[in-house]
């Protein structure tokens, strides 16, 4: 997700770019996109040992 969000930015950034330069006259298509949520929580699981460990009294 991250690197698709970097991509969206970087679209984003050029078509304003762009239409600043007199390059591009049209609307800025990303203006009606929403930019993805990044999660950065890993998902780990404990190992087999590990788990033994917590359990033992």
């Amino acid at each position: 997700m991250a690197t698709i969000k970097h991509q969206m930015v970087l679209l984003n950034r050029l078509y304003n770019l762009a239409k600043r330069w007199g390059l591009y006259k049209g609307d800025n298509p990303l203006d009606r996109v929403e930019l993805p949520r990044l999660d950065n929580l890993r998902t780990e699981f404990l190992s087999d040992e590990e788990a033994d460990r917590l359990m033992r009294p």
